[in-house]
C-alpha cells in the first residue's frame, strides 16, 4: 500500500482506540508518519482505551467526521 500514497490528493482523517485489538495504534502512528512526510493533508485523532469501534468516544468521532465532511465536500 505504501507505494501509492503519492497518489493520494484527497485530505484524510484517521481515528484509532488505544484499546483496539484488531488494529494497533502503532500502525496508523507509522501510517500518518509517512503521509506526513510525502506532505498529505490527514487529520489523526487517537482516542485512550477506544476499542475497534471508537466505543466509547463514537459521539466524538461522529462529530469530527461532519466537521470534516463540510469542511472538504462544499
Amino acid at each position: 500500500m505504501v507505494n501509492y500514497l503519492d497518489r493520494i490528493t484527497a485530505p484524510m482523517q484517521l481515528h484509532q482506540g488505544t484499546g483496539d485489538a484488531a488494529v494497533p495504534v502503532k500502525w496508523n502512528d507509522e501510517f500518518v508518519t509517512v503521509l506526513e512526510g510525502k506532505k498529505k493533508d490527514v487529520g489523526y485523532f487517537v482516542y485512550p482505551g477506544a476499542d475497534h469501534n471508537l466505543s466509547p468516544g463514537w459521539n466524538t468521532v461522529i462529530a469530527r467526521d461532519i466537521e470534516f465532511f463540510r469542511k472538504f465536500l462544499r
